[in-house]
C-alpha cells in the first residue's frame, strides 16, 4: 500500500527565462510573494504578475513535469538527524533545471538565484536566508509526510488510551481453544492476536515506510520531560511466538494455556506511585509496593519492561530517536511486545506504557533505538508550474541498545549526561533501599530479621549448647536436606558437630545441642547454612552465609545467680518481657524446689512458697535460671546481677 502526502509547493518562476541575450529583468516589477493554502492542504508561494512582466510560462522551468529525488541514510547516535538539507534541495533543483526543455536557458542561472526570486529576496542572493528557508521546507515536508498515530489502530483515542493504560480487548482477551462437546479433537482458536490486531502487521510492513507522530495527546505520553518511554507487561496472551510462556493447549476443557501465562522476566518491580499516573489509575494518590511474597519470591511475578529514549535539550531534539519516537513507540509497544510476543497488561499502580515519569520504579528495562533511517525526498515541477518538495519514504532500522545489565538507563545517558532516569531505573539489587526510602516518606519502617546474639551455655551444662537469639520470632527451622547451622573455629575452620536443633522462647531463639564441648579458651562462630524466615512475614529473611568466617561470634557465658549454700539469688526467666529476680532454694528431702520471693522490675512482689522462677531449675525450663556474658559485679557493700543490685 502506497501513500500520498501533502507537499511544499513553490511557483516555478526564474528570471533566466524572462531574459534574452543582452536584456535584464527589473525585479522591482515583481509583486510580493504571499503564502496561500491550496484546497488539497499543500503549502505554496504564489508569484503574481504585473505590468509588462513575462508570463510564468516563459520560465526555464517549463510546465512539462520534471522531477528529481534524493535519498539519504542517517545513522543514529545522537547527532543531527536531518536527511533533508538545503544543499540537497539545491542539487535536486539543479537537476531539474538540467532536465528542463529550456535547460540551455536555465544553464545561465543558479539554484540560489532561482530561489532568491521565489523567496522574494529581490534577486540578491543571501545564501544564509535561502538555507534557513529551505530548512523550513524540509521540516514542513517531514511533518506533512508523517503518519498521524491515531491511524495505526483506527479505533479512536479512547481505545488507544485504554490500551496503553493496560485495558481494551487487546489486553484483556487471551488465546482460547474450545473443544467440541464430547469430542477430544481440537476445536477452534478464539482471540488470536495475529488476527485481532492485524493492523499492526499492515503498518509494520507498509511500503513505503513513513515517520509516525508521537501521541502526546494521550495521557500516558503528555509530559515526557525525562526523555524516555517504557512499557512494562505482566502477562502473555499469545502462543507460539517470540516470547513468554503462553504455550498453547494445556489439556484443559477450553483453555489454550494462556489465561495466566507469564512474559519473560527481565526486571524487578520496586514501587508504583499512583500519583505519578492518576488518569491511568483513576485515583489521585496511592502506593503499590512490590518486594517479596510469603514464599520469599518477587511479589510481582514475571514482569518484562522495554523502552526507548531521546535527548531533552535543544541539540538532542534533532536526534533520530527524537524525530522518530512515534515509530519507536509503535515498534516497542505494538510490534515487538504485543504482536510478536503477545505481552499485555500493566503493573497495578501504573499504566502499561507511558512516559517513564508515570511508570513504576524498576531495576532495569530492555531498550530499542533507531539504528538508521533512509529518507527519500522528491522535488519536482508539476504540470501546474509548481515546485514541490515532499517526503516519499522513510525506511527505519531498529536495534537493541544500552549495556545488557543496564539497558535503557545506559542508553538514556548517551543523550542526557545529567540524566535522572536512575530515579525510575534503580539497578539490580537496589529495590530494598528504594522501598525503604519510599515507605519512610509515608511513616512506615521495614520489618527486619536479625540475630541478636549467640551464646554458649555455662561450662557445667552438659551436653554443651549454643543459644541463638533473634529480634523477632522465626519460622520453624528443621534439618531439611542438610544441616541448618555450623559451629566452627574461624582460625582453623574446625567444626563442632551439631546433634540437634530446637526452637526456644516462642521461636525467638534456636538452641543447637553440640556433640562435644567447646574449648573455653577458643573463640567460635556460628553460620546459618539455610535461609531463615520471619514467622509472621516469611518474606523477611536472613540469607545464608556464603563465606567461611562470615558468621556470628559465639560468646562464653556464666550463670546469673549467686549460690549461698542451698540458696540462690539471681535473674530468672530470660524469655520474659519483665525482669525477674528470685530467691530460691534447692530440692528438699522430697525433691521439690521452692521459691521464697520473686521481685519484678515493675516494683511488685510475688512471695512464695512456690516452685516457678527457681534458679535451681533445669536450664531448659523457660522461667528457670538464666546465663549471659555479663559477669556478677561486686562493689562497696553491694553486688550487681544483670540489672539487679543488692546493697547494704
Amino acid at each position: 500500500m502506497r501513500f500520498s502526502t501533502p507537499s511544499i509547493i513553490l511557483l516555478a518562476a526564474s528570471p533566466c527565462g524572462l531574459c534574452h541575450a543582452g536584456e535584464s529583468s527589473s525585479l522591482n516589477d515583481l509583486d510580493t510573494i504571499l503564502p496561500n493554502n491550496n484546497i488539497d492542504g499543500s503549502l505554496y508561494l504564489d508569484l503574481k504578475e504585473h505590468g509588462n512582466n513575462r508570463k510564468l510560462q516563459d520560465s526555464c522551468l517549463d510546465p512539462s513535469p520534471v522531477s528529481a529525488s534524493f535519498t539519504t541514510t542517517v545513522i543514529g547516535g545522537g547527532s543531527s538527524s536531518s536527511a533533508c538539507t538545503p544543499a540537497l534541495v539545491k542539487d535536486a533543483l539543479a537537476t531539474i533545471m538540467k532536465l528542463s526543455e529550456n535547460s540551455d536557458t536555465c544553464g545561465s542561472s543558479t539554484p540560489d538565484y532561482e530561489l532568491s526570486i521565489l523567496l522574494d529576496m529581490g534577486g540578491d542572493i543571501d545564501t544564509d536566508a535561502i538555507d534557513e528557508e529551505l530548512e523550513h521546507w524540509c521540516a514542513a515536508a517531514f511533518e506533512e509526510g508523517t503518519l498521524d498515530f491515531r491511524k495505526i489502530t483506527k479505533r479512536g483515542d479512547a481505545f488507544d488510551r485504554e490500551f496503553f493504560h493496560g485495558g481494551s480487548d487487546w489486553n484483556d482477551q487471551y488465546e482460547l481453544l474450545r473443544y467440541k462437546d464430547g469430542d477430544d479433537e481440537r476445536g477452534e482458536l478464539h482471540h488470536v492476536l495475529k488476527e485481532d490486531a492485524r493492523r499492526i502487521l499492515l503498518e509494520s510492513e507498509m511500503d513505503p515506510g513513513r515517520p509516525m507522530s508521537f501521541p502526546s495527546y494521550l495521557p500516558s505520553f503528555d509530559n515526557c520531560e525525562i526523555g524516555a518511554v517504557m512499557c512494562c507487561h505482566v502477562a502473555d496472551r499469545q502462543a507460539d511466538d517470540l516470547g513468554g510462556f503462553c504455550n498453547g493447549d494445556d489439556g484443559g476443557d477450553d483453555a489454550a494455556g494462556c489465561a495466566d501465562a507469564d512474559p519473560m522476566d527481565n526486571t524487578d518491580v520496586c514501587v508504583a506511585s499512583m500519583a505519578d499516573s492518576p488518569v491511568a489509575n483513576r485515583v489521585p494518590k496511592g502506593l503499590a509496593v512490590y518486594h517479596l511474597n510469603e514464599e520469599g519470591m518477587p511479589a510481582e511475578g514475571n514482569v518484562n519492561c522495554h523502552g526507548f529514549a531521546w535527548g531533552v535539550d535543544e541539540e538532542a531534539n534533532e536526534s533520530l530517536d527524537w524525530r522518530y519516537r512515534g515509530n519507536l513507540l509503535f515498534d516497542v509497544a505494538f510490534k515487538q511486545s504485543l504482536y510478536e510476543k503477545g505481552y499485555v497488561k500493566n503493573v497495578p499502580g501504573a499504566p502499561m506504557c507511558g512516559c517513564i515519569e508515570q511508570m513504576p520504579t524498576v531495576t532495569r528495562a530492555d531498550c530499542t533505538k533507531i539504528e538508521s533511517v533512509t529518507e527519500t525526498y522528491a522535488l519536482h515541477v508539476t504540470d501546474a508550474n509548481r515546485l514541490e518538495l515532499k517526503l516519499t519514504s522513510a525506511d527505519v532500522g531498529y536495534s537493541p541498545c544500552g549495556e545488557e545489565e543496564d539497558g535503557l538507563a545506559s542508553h538514556h545517558i548517551l543523550f542526557n549526561p545529567n540524566s535522572v532516569i536512575d530515579e525510575k531505573l534503580v539497578g539490580k539489587g537496589n529495590c530494598a533501599d528504594v522501598i525503604d526510602n519510599t515507605m519512610q516518606e509515608y511513616g512506615y519502617k521495614r520489618s527486619v530479621l536479625e540475630i541478636g546474639e549467640a551464646l554458649f551455655t555455662p561450662e557445667d551444662v552438659s551436653p554443651a549448647r549454643v543459644l541463638i537469639s533473634f529480634n523477632v520470632a522465626v519460622a520453624d527451622i528443621g534439618s531439611g536436606d542438610g544441616p541448618a547451622f555450623k559451629v566452627y573455629d574461624p582460625d582453623d575452620l574446625t567444626e563442632i558437630p551439631i546433634k540437634s536443633i530446637a526452637m526456644k522462647q516462642g521461636n525467638t531463639a534456636v538452641e543447637l545441642t553440640l556433640s562435644s564441648a567447646p574449648n573455653a579458651d577458643a573463640m567460635y562462630r556460628v553460620s546459618n547454612l539455610v535461609t531463615l524466615h520471619k514467622r509472621i512475614a516469611p518474606m523477611v529473611t536472613i540469607e545464608p552465609d556464603s563465606d567461611d568466617g562470615a558468621g556470628y561470634d559465639i560468646f562464653h557465658t556464666s550463670w546469673d545467680h549467686l549460690t549461698i549454700g542451698n540458696w540462690r539469688l539471681g535473674f530468672t526467666c530470660e524469655a520474659c518481657s519483665d525482669s525477674h529476680f528470685s530467691v530460691s532454694s534447692s530440692e528438699d528431702d522430697e525433691g521439690k524446689l521452692y521459691t521464697s520471693q520473686i521481685f519484678r522490675d515493675d516494683g511488685t512482689l510475688h512471695p512464695g512458697p512456690r516452685s516457678d522462677y527457681n534458679a535451681w531449675d533445669d536450664v531448659d525450663v523457660v522461667d528457670g535460671p538464666s546465663y549471659s556474658v555479663d559477669i556478677i559485679a561486686f562493689g562497696d557493700y553491694g553486688v550487681q546481677i544483670r540489672d539487679w543490685r543488692i546493697r547494704q
